[in-house]
């Protein structure tokens, strides 16, 4: 009797320790849309092309180099970097990481001088009038290289 007792331990024991050792799925906990982080917005290159018609403008924010240009007007949250004079009647191109922003400076002294901006990536075009009295006509380039 000792040996049935014995051979019938042996068999629950060789069972226990197979259940035992079994591997379960590993489950993967769920997570709500609260629990998500915002993704990351990547910083995009624009092409950015200025027409000045009417007049010669001053254009901070061109990105150009690392001087610091300061627009005359409302301050901004940023410095921006790079100046550039477009005289009357000339296009000039730019490639800026965006979001950005590009202030123009009527330097015509004469009547309002309309400017034309182009940003090449977004497909849009928008025209901005820019005043004769030295406040510089701020311009926003968004993360789709949309002017605002």
């Amino acid at each position: 009797m000792k040996i049935n007792s014995l051979l019938l331990a042996t068999g629950l024991f060789a069972i226990a320790a197979l259940f035992a050792y079994c591997t379960k799925e590993q489950q993967t906990p769920t997570t709500s849309n609260s629990d998500l982080k915002p993704e990351v917005v990547e910083r995009g290159v624009c092409n950015v092309s200025i027409f000045a018609k009417g007049g010669t403008i001053t254009v901070c924010g061109t990105q150009a180099n690392a001087v610091v240009c300061s627009p005359a007007g409302p301050s901004l949250p940023v410095a921006l970097t790079g100046s550039d004079v477009i005289p009357t009647g000339a296009t000039s191109n730019y490639t800026v990481v965006s979001p950005t922003w590009v202030s123009l400076t009527n330097n015509s002294g004469g009547p309002t001088l309309t400017v034309d901006t182009y940003v090449t990536s977004g497909g849009i075009t928008k025209k901005y009038t820019v005043p004769t009295n030295g406040t510089a006509k701020l311009i926003r380039i968004d993360n789709n290289c949309i002017p605002l």
